[in-house]
């Protein structure tokens, strides 16, 4: 018995292999055939990788090492957003907030002097005690200013389907049209009392969560934060370590990932040049920037991405003229300080 079972599984693997061995031989010129093409085709993606890469070496050549100046559109709209970011410059000195330039408009300020080519808005960070203070006094200065354009309010985003408040947005605002001119996106930090957490990632979105869930309840904001305080072992007075806040975009599902950071290599806060005006950064950017974007920072990356405000705001009529009288109303109000 056992014997009729070895031999019938012996003939069993004998016909499989025959009959793979006779398709393989019945197959074997068009098995070759896409061989071919397939070598064929990773000699041209071969090609055209080594174009891409041409085109992007001369980009960065261009966007890094010479100056370009933009056109109308483009360049009121930086300019109006200069003038924004000195209002938030000026309010700050004057209230003795500190700020610094963050993401996109730091690695502008540090690989361009000033505006990342084709960016049409702007980023400061805030760590949460000056945050808070600046928010509660940023709508007086816009008031005492006559600045009825300039809007300050929480960008929404939804958890679950229901509306939740995030970081907090300045944007010129004209009252016949719906896009806004111009953005500044200011995000919090936090102070965290160690920096070993193993699992950051899954601790804070889960935080992320609890916090969300608190904002759509309703709950006092200072109620809300402070449960997310404990929940992520965070402190408002100085700490060896900060990490940006609930609020903003980094995370696991952002296009930022978390990252502990030191506070030594922030502080004592720098200036460096941004469209011939000074303002706060990182005391060591290189850190910064390399934490956020890695170390090839200072190099154009193949692929980016863009706000797609100005494609929005050249179709309407006179533009520019509104624009400029923008420009010249933000000017007007930073001469007050």
């Amino acid at each position: 018995m056992v014997s009729k079972k070895i031999k019938d599984k012996i003939l069993n693997k004998s016909d499989k292999y025959n009959f793979y061995k006779e398709e393989y031989e019945n197959n074997s010129d068009a098995i070759a055939d896409l061989a071919k093409r397939i070598s064929a085709l990773e000699a041209e993606n071969e090609e055209k990788n080594n174009i891409l890469d041409s085109y992007h070496v001369l980009l960065n050549t261009l966007f890094c090492y010479y100056d370009i100046t933009p056109k109308s559109y483009l360049k009121n709209v930086q300019d109006l957003g200069v003038e924004i970011l000195k209002f938030v410059d000026n309010v700050c000195a004057k209230h003795d907030i500190d700020y610094w330039l963050d993401y996109g408009t730091l690695l502008g300020a540090v690989r361009h002097e000033g505006y990342i080519p084709w960016d049409d808005d702007l980023d400061v960070a805030m760590m949460r005690a000056d945050y808070s203070r600046f928010i509660k006094i940023f709508t007086s200065e816009l008031k005492e200013n006559n600045l009825t354009n300039l809007k300050c309010d929480f960008q929404q985003s939804k958890f679950k389907g229901k509306p939740v408040l995030r970081w907090t947005q300045i944007t010129y605002r004209h009252p016949d049209h719906k896009i806004s001119f111009m953005g500044t996106d200011i995000f919090p930090y936090d102070y965290i009392k160690t920096n070993e957490i193993s699992n950051i990632d899954d601790v804070f979105m889960k935080s992320r969560a609890e916090f969300y869930l608190a904002n759509q309840e309703k709950m006092p904001f200072s109620q809300v934060l402070e449960r997310y305080c404990e929940s992520m072992n965070l402190s408002l007075e100085r700490q060896d370590f900060y990490l940006s806040g609930v609020e903003g975009v980094r995370s696991p599902k952002d296009f930022y990932r978390i990252k502990i950071l030191e506070t030594d290599k922030l502080y004592p806060l720098k200036t460096l040049n941004f469209k011939d005006h000074s303002f706060k950064v990182p005391n060591d950017t290189d850190y910064y920037l390399s934490m956020i974007y890695g170390d090839t920072y200072r190099e154009i990356p193949k692929s980016v991405r863009d706000h797609s405000r100005i494609s929005k705001l050249v179709k309407i009529e006179n533009i520019n003229d509104l624009l400029e009288n923008a420009v010249h109303e933000m000017k007007s109000a930073n001469d007050n300080f």
